[in-house]
């Protein structure tokens, strides 16, 4: 028999779940990534659920709170987290039954990044789908390699790792002689701890889309400055000091883009105001010049889901659906970013 439980925090850190949890993510990762739920418990508005079997915990589905503005109404959603079965234990119903238990708690629970069989669950819960999201790859320092290894996954079905070619920053450079930058934009550097002051200017920026996780001064302070396995270069764009435009991206990091191990940057956010005559594209790619002389390894590439002219690029998954309980007709307008839901981790 299967049985579902909500847990207390302080039971994350006894054996058994601290067991269970590296069963399944790999011996010592709790030590790291214990901090990451904590922290979402510390925000007061996270829920981890687990399954048990016999006593045993065979897996669980987690959850935490934001405030969304759906068309200019203030709503309540929950974003999907880590969720997992033992492989062992797969086949039994008991993903279905983590979701299906959250998508009736909680109110709007929503999902843009899981793994092709959770969305499958999701939908048979009742989630729906709102609006397609693509997400996207600009290379930087790699491209070819990494195309051909998803190639080579998708013929053969096998991981293949070929030798890196890396050209530090050609793609970056490649695009500046066909792109035009904005004259007169200059890139402040913003300290971690000064981000919660972009809330006003991010919030005006953001108030005419269909959908936004809301950029209150507390959400930034949780997300950025508290959240405890990140790090990141965050700008304040600038014409004749008045704030254009903010770009905050990820430290470059090793980790896993589709099927390859890469260096790797997120692209947190990208808000450009309106009628500031320049682009979201001359926005990033002033960051992007900023940080060329401070990468002590440029990144193979950025990871995005804001659309940008540039070629080369990888757009996978292409059409991803942002799965939701939420009522209401499908999306249009749709600012999301590599910060929302669980999409920050640098892994």
């Amino acid at each position: 028999m299967i049985d579902l439980k909500y847990l207390r925090e302080e039971e994350i850190d006894e054996p058994r779940y601290v067991s269970f949890f590296e069963k399944y993510h790999g011996a010592g990762s709790f030590a790291t990534w214990g901090k990451r739920i904590h922290w979402y418990f510390a925000s007061g508005q996270f829920r981890l659920l687990v399954a048990t079997i016999d006593g045993n915990y065979v897996g669980q589905s987690t959850a935490y709170k934001a405030k969304a503005l759906v068309r200019g109404e203030e709503k309540e959603i929950w974003w999907g987290a880590d969720f997992f079965v033992l492989e062992e234990m797969r086949g039994k119903g008991i993903g279905m039954q983590l979701q299906q238990k959250l998508h009736e708690d909680l109110p709007n629970f929503s999902s843009v990044a899981y793994a092709a069989a959770s969305g499958f669950i999701k939908r048979k819960c009742g989630a729906r789908e709102i609006r397609r999201v693509p997400f996207f790859f600009y290379p930087i320092s790699c491209f070819f390699t990494l195309l051909l290894e998803l190639a080579l996954r998708k013929l053969t079905s096998a991981s293949v790792r070929l030798p890196r070619l890396r050209l530090p920053s050609f793609y970056l450079k490649l695009n500046s002689l066909f792109s035009s930058s904005a004259k007169g934009l200059a890139v402040r550097e913003i300290a971690r701890e000064e981000v919660p002051e972009l809330s006003d200017f991010m919030e005006a920026c953001l108030g005419d889309e269909d959908f936004h996780i809301v950029r209150s001064k507390e959400f930034l302070k949780w997300k950025y400055v508290e959240n405890p396995l990140i790090s990141f270069k965050a700008f304040s764009l600038e014409r004749e000091g008045e704030r254009i435009g903010v770009a905050i991206l990820s430290d470059v990091y090793e980790g896993k883009y589709l099927v390859s191990q890469a260096r790797l940057s997120k692209l947190y956010d990208l808000i450009v105001k309106k009628d500031s005559g320049i682009s979201e594209e001359q926005a990033l790619k002033a960051a992007l010049d900023y940080l060329q002389g401070k990468w002590r390894k440029a990144p193979d590439g950025i990871m995005a889901i804001r659309h940008i002219p540039y070629c080369p690029k990888i757009v996978y998954p292409r059409n991803r659906a942002f799965l939701s309980t939420m009522d209401g007709e499908e999306l249009g307008s749709c600012y999301l970013s590599y910060i929302d839901q669980d999409m920050e981790k640098m892994e």
